[in-house]
């Protein structure tokens, strides 16, 4: 089986996102919070987890994504943000296309990759507007 590149990139985008919210973010006393903080926010005793998360090498599990965003103090937009992030890159890893990756070039699978992100998108808008007719 074909390791899933855009997946990891995708997880790699997630991680860098979700590490960057955590060094902005500030406790009430005004202290960085660290990845020590985190893990006790989605109960782990050691960072192993959250470190994960910020390498791009696992998905946090949505109630901990919340927790953590919780714990940051993140604004409804950067929740969003992350939120879709964690979900589109969930689906991208796990895409039909994705067993076609070593039989064509990375440039065309990254090409059908953001075709099927689109098509979702433009999909789920035309599915949730209201029929004009």
């Amino acid at each position: 089986m074909a390791v899933s590149t855009a997946g990891m990139v995708a997880r790699r985008r997630f991680g860098d996102a979700l590490k960057e919210v955590r060094v902005k973010a500030r406790t009430a006393s005004g202290e960085r919070i660290k990845q020590s903080d985190a893990a006790r926010a989605i109960k782990r005793d050691t960072i192993d987890r959250v470190s994960r998360f910020e390498r791009g090498a696992a998905w946090p599990e949505l109630e901990e994504l919340t927790a953590l965003l919780q714990l940051y103090g993140a604004d409804v937009e950067t929740r969003v943000r992350l939120e879709t992030m964690l979900r589109e890159g969930q689906a991208v890893g796990s895409a039909w296309w994705q067993e076609y990756q070593d039989d064509f070039p990375e440039s065309l699978i990254q090409f059908i990759a953001y075709e099927d992100a689109a098509h979702q998108i433009v999909g789920g808008a035309e599915a949730s507007s209201p029929n004009p007719t």
